[in-house]
């Protein structure tokens, strides 16, 4: 059945739409790994990448789908996005071919299918854009002014901005994913240390004074970053009366191989009395930022990276 115009823009919509599905659903497990490695050096999480990614997938569907009365625009859009697509499968397929094999490891085939299909998949409608199924003939259009497409794009910008600001990405990158990559990982899996002393954790290694300061009495540990806004807040909210108990922030300073922007320079964070410590420079931390770790005479008792409240005593 011949639609009356180029089916470009219905690939376009449809990969965008399955990538956003899956971001949102999978989180960083589908952001494609070299993006989360480029992302760190300029110290964004592979949280912030993946939102990123999710706002130009969302928005260019939006935009695309909104310039239906615009077709040389929408086909336009479209290979572009379709372009950019195959452009990341093709760089992710090329990452993960010459990722060093660590020992004990078995290069999984999932690994490299995913990546491939998205490659196929983006690059077919282009290779095919000129074919007549795919074209069809012209069909009529109505006019429509620019400052509409403008509004369109503008409102669709700003909804998918809205939409990843508010939902909840898993992050399951792990120190696995990154090695060979120009970093030295070190993962801390906070949530596995409720029950646990800090010494049986592993973090006492790195950090061997925190067992002296958490044997007695309730103690509130807060992995933090000088530059993380939410980090602050926790300091002045949930921390702001310890009702006794010590905090002992810990900065989590970026790897060596990652560049600060200037501008996400807030200053030193204010704590009040609370002690301060630094994880050791060079590797890169792997660990949400902020978690709060409360300990309980030695042994960690909970352990939040939301909801910090019900972490803390309350009086």
């Amino acid at each position: 059945m011949n639609c009356g115009r180029h089916k470009m823009p219905i690939y376009a919509v449809l990969c965008l739409a399955i990538i956003g599905g899956l971001l949102l659903v999978n989180g960083t497990a589908w952001s494609a790994s070299w993006l989360v490695n480029l992302g760190l050096k300029f110290g964004a999480t592979a949280i912030d990448t993946t939102r990123i990614t999710l706002v130009a997938a969302i928005s260019s569907a939006v935009l695309i789908g909104a310039l239906w009365l615009r077709p040389k625009w929408q086909e336009a859009l479209s290979r572009v996005a379709m372009t950019t697509v195959a452009f990341i499968a093709a760089a992710e397929l090329a990452a993960l071919i010459a990722k060093p094999v660590v020992a004990g490891q078995v290069q999984s085939a999932i690994t490299l299918l995913y990546p491939a299909i998205a490659l196929i998949g983006s690059l077919a409608p282009l290779v095919m854009a000129n074919h007549p199924w795919m074209r069809g003939t012209a069909a009529p259009t109505a006019a429509s002014s620019n400052g509409r497409v403008i509004t369109v794009a503008s409102i669709a910008l700003v909804v998918s901005i809205a939409i990843t600001a508010r939902v909840s990405l898993h992050d399951t990158i792990h120190a696995e994913d990154l090695s060979g990559q120009g970093f030295e990982p070190i993962e801390l899996d906070t949530p596995s240390w409720i029950g646990r002393t800090l010494p049986a954790t592993g973090i006492a290694r790195h950090l061997p004074i925190l067992t002296a300061k958490t044997l007695e009495g309730t103690s509130y540990i807060v992995f933090y970053n000088p530059h993380c806004s939410h980090c602050r807040e926790l300091f002045e909210t949930a921390l702001a009366n310890p009702n006794d108990a010590r905090v002992i922030a810990v900065e989590v300073p970026p790897a060596q191989s990652q560049n600060i922007a200037s501008g996400d320079d807030l200053g030193p964070i204010d704590c009040g009395t609370c002690d301060k410590l630094t994880l050791p420079m060079g590797p890169l931390w792997l660990v949400d930022m902020p978690t709060l770790v409360r300990v309980e005479n030695g042994v960690v008792t909970c352990v939040a990276t939301k909801e910090f409240e019900r972490c803390v005593t309350q009086p």
